[in-house]
């Protein structure tokens, strides 16, 4: 009973009970502690306020990414533009990747080197990539992508709209908005193309001295006020054979047939092969 009134009582003499400071009642005040020279009194709105205080480079940043991609375009006739639902593990495609150009696609990042989103993808020199879309019959087609640059000009990333059949739709450059990639390293291409009656790939051949990082692939219908900004001319000689590869490459992975093994599939026999 003792032990219980004294903890109950302790609150009451603080200093007393957790064992800090003793207090001396018969020793006289103490001297004040020189807290040093005062600040300057206030010199009014006029003075100068002191030059700010150089940070020096940022520990880290923060970025907002939507987990979906590039949502704000609602009307993209390719199926994945900006690869958020490509996948090794998936059994639709919405790209090609080569050469030569095939299904197997093993290219796909993640993380803030992306343009949008958290996916994107990376093709190494002399890679190519293939988009898969649909066309809007009688209605001119707004093209563009982005694409990083490490070496060499945005001119070094050739961007086309292609169609399978020779004779057909002609081939459409989508052009490069800038001779040089900017600070951040980002190309912007970009074209109003003619309307198209075939299915469209959106083809793009990496002919940079190193890998680019390519997201953010849009195709879609263009205002009718829209000019078209690509007068079409024959391509020279290198892209002329690169179209036509990736044609007869295209043609071949059309079906009816099996899609090779994913690597979910290939990971699944190699199990059962160990068990």
């Amino acid at each position: 009973m003792r032990r219980l009134a004294w903890i109950a009582l302790c609150p009451l003499f603080v200093l007393g009970c957790d064992g800090g400071e003793q207090l001396d009642p018969l020793a006289g005040p103490k001297p004040p502690v020189d807290a040093g020279p005062l600040p300057p009194a206030d010199a009014g709105l006029d003075a100068e306020p002191p030059p700010p205080v150089d940070a020096g480079l940022p520990r880290r940043t923060i970025e907002q990414r939507n987990p979906f991609g590039d949502v704000a375009e609602t009307e993209n006739l390719l199926w994945d533009g900006d690869f958020e639902w490509t996948s090794p593990f998936a059994d639709q495609y919405g790209w090609l990747s080569g050469p030569p150009l095939g299904y197997a696609f093993s290219g796909v990042r993640i993380g803030a080197e992306c343009h949008s989103g958290i996916k994107c993808a990376a093709v190494k020199k002399k890679g190519i990539l293939a988009a898969i879309g649909v066309s809007a019959l009688s209605s001119k087609l707004d093209a563009s992508v982005w694409a990083h640059v490490i070496k060499g000009g945005c001119d070094g990333v050739k961007a086309t709209i292609i169609s399978l059949e020779q004779g057909g739709d002609p081939s459409a450059p989508v052009a490069a908005d800038l001779p040089a990639p900017p600070a951040n390293g980002w190309c912007h291409y970009h074209s109003i193309v003619a309307a198209r009656a075939q299915k469209p790939y959106f083809l793009i051949n990496n002919q940079t001295g190193d890998e680019i990082i390519v997201d953010d692939a849009v195709l879609k219908k263009a205002p009718p006020t829209m000019g078209l900004s690509v007068k079409y001319h024959p391509p020279t000689a290198p892209d002329a054979a690169a179209i036509a590869q990736a044609r007869v490459e295209i043609t071949a992975l059309r079906g009816p047939h099996d899609a090779p093994p994913s690597e979910a599939q290939r990971a699944l026999e190699a199990w059962r092969g160990r068990k």
